[in-house]
């Protein structure tokens, strides 16, 4: 069953980690330009419902695009900030992304198009430890999370990709009865 991003934002909040849900993948496609070894430079989350949240961050992370995988490689990645109110108290969410993840993927599209992770098929040793306002919480292990079927807000799971020869831009929108959600990830070939 698919979560409401905006919703689970502020279960993010809460709980520092909160996962979400993650839809069926989108059918296989041929090479593109998406393919290849990529450093992430802008990340935002921007979700709007009873309250704004962010998350901005994450720069430095490595990503390698082949026909079928994407693998992230967060070493000497930046923290990744969540910022949100509720009931006018504000959060603050910090997360520092560690060591390998990789997935089975699909690509759709040449210069553009549309791309999906599929989340059981994680792998990897990625850890996240966060910071609740300033208080620790427990690590969480991002092979587990996707492996029930759920995702972390930082990795863009599906969604909208264009890339030219030195830029990749990713980017996924969600809108329910809860409010709405824009992802975007630009990341530079190195």
């Amino acid at each position: 069953m698919s979560a409401s991003p905006v919703r689970l934002i502020l279960a993010a909040a809460l709980a520092a980690g909160a996962a979400f849900a993650l839809p069926a993948p989108a059918s296989a496609a041929p090479k593109q330009c998406a393919i290849g070894k990529w450093r992430l430079v802008k990340y935002s989350l921007i979700a709007k419902g009873e309250t704004t949240s962010t998350v901005k961050g994450g720069a430095g992370t490595k990503l390698t695009v082949t026909p079928k995988k994407f693998a992230y490689d967060f070493t000497g990645s930046k923290k990744v900030v969540l910022k949100t109110a509720i009931e006018g108290t504000p959060i603050t969410v910090n997360r520092t992304y560690r060591k390998r993840l990789a997935f089975k993927s699909t690509l759709k599209g040449a210069k553009k198009g549309k791309f999906s992770l599929r989340a059981k098929s994680a792998s990897g040793n990625a850890v996240v430890r966060s910071t609740f306002n300033g208080t620790p919480t427990d690590p969480e292990y991002l092979v587990k999370i996707y492996r029930k079927g759920d995702f972390d807000p930082f990795i863009v799971p599906y969604g909208n990709y264009a890339c030219t020869a030195k830029v990749l831009k990713f980017q996924s929108k969600h809108a329910d009865e809860t409010g709405t959600s824009v992802v975007s990830a630009t990341y530079r070939r190195i």
